[in-house]
C-alpha cells in the first residue's frame, strides 16, 4: 500500500494549519474568512486526490465537495454582507454575553432588591436624606440596567 498521498496530505494539514495559526494574513482569513480558507483546504486535498484515483471518481468526489459546501459559501457571505450593513457594532463572544446576563439577572436585580428594603427602612425611620440618597442610588442602578442591555446588543457609547 503507497502511502505516499496520506503523508502529503497530513504534510499539507499541518503547513497550512500554521499558516492560519501564525500567519497575519492567515489569521485574518480564520477569523473573518473561514469559509475562504476551507475552500483552499479542500481544493488542495482534490488536487492530492486528483493523482491517486480515476478522473471518472475524482470529478464525482469534487462534485459531492463543492454541492455540500454551496450552503455554507452563501450562509458566510450573507452574513458578511449583514455585518456590513450593521456597521462596527462588535460581535461579542458568548461568554461575554452570558457575563452581562448574569450582571443583569442577578445583581441588578438584588440590588433592586436591596434597595427597596433600604427604602421601606428610612420610610419607616423618617429620614429624609436616607430616602434622597436612596433616589440617587436609584437613578445610578437604572444607569447600569440600560448600559448593560446595551452593551448585551453590541451598542457601546463612552460616557464620562
Amino acid at each position: 500500500m503507497d502511502t505516499l498521498d496520506i503523508v502529503l496530505a497530513l504534510f499539507w494539514g499541518c503547513l497550512w494549519a500554521a499558516f492560519l495559526q501564525f500567519v497575519r494574513i492567515g489569521q485574518w482569513l480564520a477569523e473573518k474568512r473561514t469559509w475562504v480558507t476551507v475552500v483552499i483546504g479542500v481544493g488542495v486535498d482534490l488536487l492530492i486526490a486528483w493523482f491517486v484515483i480515476d478522473v471518472e471518481s475524482w470529478v464525482r468526489v469534487a462534485l459531492i465537495v463543492a454541492a455540500s459546501g454551496l450552503g455554507i459559501i452563501y450562509r458566510s457571505i450573507y452574513n458578511e454582507h449583514h455585518e456590513r450593513e450593521l456597521g462596527d457594532r462588535p460581535r461579542l463572544p458568548n461568554k461575554t454575553l452570558w457575563s452581562l446576563d448574569d450582571v443583569h439577572d442577578g445583581l441588578y436585580v438584588r440590588m433592586e432588591q436591596n434597595l427597596r428594603a433600604i427604602e421601606e427602612m428610612a420610610h419607616n425611620m423618617g429620614s429624609s436624606d436616607i430616602l434622597a440618597g436612596c433616589a440617587m442610588v436609584q437613578r445610578d442602578l437604572e444607569k447600569v440596567r440600560r448600559r448593560v442591555l446595551d452593551a448585551r446588543r453590541g451598542e457601546y457609547t463612552v460616557t464620562m
